[in-house]
């Protein structure tokens, strides 16, 4: 849950958000659109504690995840709370290749109903053994998706998930996203309009 959230950045006189308020509910799918600059990223890296923490703002507001104030908690504070897959998916890939990725975000989240699943349905396992660096940028962004989405049925928050991904990559995504949805997962995500 979001209360009256406030961003403002440094040396600019209005705020990035003003007063955003949103709850997001177990089972919920929400996204958030529109233009480029208008403080989509800026709403997710802020309930996942990167604003103030890694991008200098001054913040306002009430962050609140399973019923825990997490304003004074830094990212990886959060960390156990929910997942975030940022709009880079080269931020957040650090493992040699795409096997030892899964196994990771399997070691970190546990065996979740979605841990193999979402790397299949998103079209990975041709993939396991190769190296992170030698895929395409939407076969990055597969990866960085299945990752996160292993967190579920935790809260995943999604900054333009499909920025790199195909037509395809898409369609997987959505039937991904639609059985967090079933498990009673929640995914709040930004994408452009």
């Amino acid at each position: 849950r979001v209360e009256g959230l406030e961003v403002r950045l440094p040396g600019q006189a209005l705020p990035v958000l003003s007063n955003a308020s949103l709850e997001l509910r177990p089972g919920e799918v929400v996204g958030v659109c529109g233009r480029s600059g208008c403080g989509k990223s800026t709403l997710l890296h802020a309930v996942a504690g990167l604003v103030p923490w890694a991008r200098p703002a001054e913040v306002r507001g009430r962050v609140v995840v399973a019923g825990e104030d997490v304003g004074d908690l830094d990212p990886g504070q959060r960390a156990h709370l929910f997942a975030t897959c940022l709009d880079r998916p080269d931020a957040q890939l650090f493992l040699g290749t795409v096997r030892q990725e899964l196994e990771a975000a399997r070691r970190l989240h546990g065996e979740t109903p979605l841990a193999a699943r979402a790397a299949q349905t998103l079209g990975l396992v041709p993939f396991l053994d190769r190296r992170v660096t030698e895929l395409s940028s939407g076969e990055r962004q597969r990866l960085a998706l299945a990752v996160t989405l292993a967190a579920a049925p935790k809260p995943v928050l999604l900054d333009e998930p499909t920025v790199h991904l195909d037509e395809d990559g898409v369609a997987s995504l959505a039937r991904v996203l639609g059985e967090v949805r079933d498990l009673g997962g929640s995914v709040l995500l930004a994408e452009q309009a």
